[in-house]
Order: C-alpha cells, then sequence, then structure tokens
C-alpha cells in the first residue's frame, strides 16, 4: 500500500473536524426500510460504489509525524446485516 501525503483540503477538513462540534463534517443516520429488500443487491452496490470512490476506501495514518492517506484495495467480502426490532430502539 502506498502512503500518499494529504492534500491541503484533507488537512483543512481534519483541522475542522478537531475545532468544530463532533459530526459536523461526517453525517451518520440510520435508514429503516419498510419493504423486503434484496440483500444481494444492496451488497452488489455497495461493492460498486466503494470500487468507483477511492476516498470511500481511503484511511489517515500518522508516520514520522506527518499525515498520510493509504488507499486500501475494494475488499469487501460481505455485508454484515443486523435485524433490529421497533422495541429494542426505544
Amino acid at each position: 500500500q502506498q502512503m500518499i501525503p494529504l492534500s491541503f483540503q484533507q488537512e483543512q477538513m481534519l483541522y475542522l473536524e478537531g475545532v468544530c462540534e463532533p459530526g459536523s463534517y461526517n453525517l451518520q443516520f440510520i435508514h429503516f426500510f419498510t419493504k423486503h429488500l434484496k440483500i444481494q443487491s444492496l451488497f452488489d452496490a455497495l461493492k460498486e460504489l466503494f470500487n468507483k470512490h477511492e476516498i470511500l476506501r481511503t484511511r489517515i495514518l500518522y508516520s514520522d509525524e506527518e499525515l498520510y492517506q493509504q488507499i486500501m484495495p475494494n475488499s469487501i467480502k460481505h455485508l454484515e446485516i443486523e435485524q433490529i426490532s421497533d422495541k429494542a430502539l426505544r
């Protein structure tokens, strides 16, 4: 895996992530499916998405007092599905 220096924009993003409110840059969400979900179709779509967009496979590493990015290979081998009941969410 090649270690690539961060771009100026990536450094800015990390700085802002450190000084802004947590979660102001990265959004987390839960989506509830109300109809039957085709798991294999979802898995195939996610694999294709990760394959096309390196940023979704990029890790930020710290080495020798420098920040680097490392692009991981597209290696999604399985999709972990967890069913949660409405009762568990309350």
